[in-house]
């Protein structure tokens, strides 16, 4: 009853002929004697992988899981202590297993370091004798340099699921180990794990774990910007005053580091400080005056600044700006998009005081929008502009043309054809 997915399993995985002996040895047994005598023959033929051949074929091995697998799903058996150490016995080697094979492989593989830490940490659970405990704490100190290696790794390679366990189920074992006087972080290892379970929260969109790790690492100066960014970015939605302090502490530690300053400039204009928010994105740009980039968002500070107080020094610093990025850039999509809302909101200023002047920047702003909308037809900002100048204009027919387009594309459609092109 209980061997059949077992043998399955051999089956697939193409397992040698002795491996299936061993298995219907074990449905054997499970059959006439019953989980006691099935568990000793698993750990018979995990044994005989370890002693008896070659501990780098998975033949035996393979049969060991499939069989630890199987009985650790009985109610009766998620108490019993040999049974979860046997499973991380058979987890652990392959890691060992592992540890000689390619890069991918290993991270085609982390689950098995995950599932042998699983397994220690429960049989230490179930576990009443010191010497077994010991024995189950000198097991997890050579596993936990394996899961923390892979944690890395798989957060180096963009895969964020894996490194959240990994780095969760690392800190459990170091906790345990920690408590006994031991571990297996030296020096800054510690706090480098701390980085891996934040950046791999954060990725995992999971906010509440992240920002306590985030800011234990702000506290302990860590040296990567990407720390005050990142946890001034979560604390700005709902603590704007907090996300300045700790990209206080980012410029106290990186003077001049682009991402600190960029961000520090975004967080002053959604306060509606755009005199701060200007200086600090002009410091970014004297150290990257060719990124366009960069311009943009000092042109992004420039607008919102000259839609609250119709300064016409605003504007024309703005168009300054724009003047020279399209000068050198004359295709920069964000860069056009970014001065057909400067011309926008140029008209809107105007509309109540000098109406002609209003007209020949909805005009310009128009043009802009048409050869954008051209270029990309699913750009809900160039649709939502281009919708509301026509209103703005007495043009009802092409105000709704892209009122409609605008739907289209905020509920998640896709326009196929720019309007524009096939006119």
């Amino acid at each position: 009853m209980y061997i059949a997915p077992v043998l399955t399993g051999m089956r697939k995985k193409r397992v040698t002929y002795r491996g299936l002996v061993y298995l219907w040895a074990l449905a054997a047994s499970f059959a006439a004697y019953g989980q006691s005598s099935s568990l000793s023959l698993a750990r018979a033929i995990f044994s005989y992988h370890r002693y008896g051949g070659d501990p780098h074929r998975i033949d035996y091995l393979e049969a060991a899981r499939l069989a630890t697998d199987q009985l650790i799903t009985l109610p009766d058996n998620q108490t019993n202590y040999e049974l979860w150490n046997l499973r991380g016995d058979v987890y652990s080697a392959y890691v060992a297993i592992l540890r000689k094979k390619s890069v991918d492989l290993q991270l085609d593989g982390w689950l098995n370091a995950y599932k042998a830490a699983e397994a220690y940490l429960k049989a230490y659970q179930l576990s009443h004798r010191a010497i077994e405990k010991e024995e189950l704490q000198d097991k997890l100190l050579h596993l936990g340099e394996d899961l923390h290696y892979w944690a890395g790794l798989a957060l180096y390679h963009e895969k964020p699921e894996a490194a959240y366990r990994l780095t969760v189920k690392t800190r459990a074992v170091h906790d345990l180990l920690k408590k006994e006087g031991k571990s297996f972080l030296e020096g800054d290892e510690e706090i480098h794990l701390t980085y891996l379970q934040a950046m791999a929260a954060v990725i995992m969109d999971k906010t509440e774990e992240a920002v306590p790790l985030l800011e234990t690492l702000r506290q302990k100066s860590y040296p990567d910007p990407a720390i005050y960014t990142t946890l001034a970015q979560l604390y700005a939605e709902y603590d704007p005053h907090r996300a300045m302090q700790v990209l206080n502490t980012g410029r106290e530690l990186f003077p001049y580091h682009p991402d600190i300053l960029k961000a520090t400039g975004q967080l002053y204009m959604s306060l509606g400080k755009y005199e701060q928010a200007e200086k600090a994105l002009r410091s970014l740009h004297l150290q990257a005056p060719d990124e366009p980039d960069v311009t943009i968002a000092l042109v992004e500070v420039l607008t919102e600044h000259y839609k609250t107080t119709g300064n016409l020094t605003l504007y024309q610093r703005a168009y300054q700006w724009l003047s020279q990025l399209l000068e050198r850039y004359p295709d920069h999509y964000m860069g056009r998009l970014a001065l057909a809302r400067l011309y926008y909101h140029r008209a809107l200023f105007l509309r109540n005081t000098n109406a002609q002047e209003a007209r020949r920047f909805r005009q310009l702003a128009v043009a802009q929008c048409r050869s954008l909308e051209q270029e990309n037809p699913n750009d809900v900002s160039v649709l939502r502009m281009l919708a509301d100048l026509y209103r703005q204009e007495g043009n009802r027919t092409l105000a709704a043309e892209f009122d409609r387009r605008w739907n289209t594309v905020k509920q998640g459609g896709l326009i196929r054809k720019s309007f524009f092109t096939h006119r």
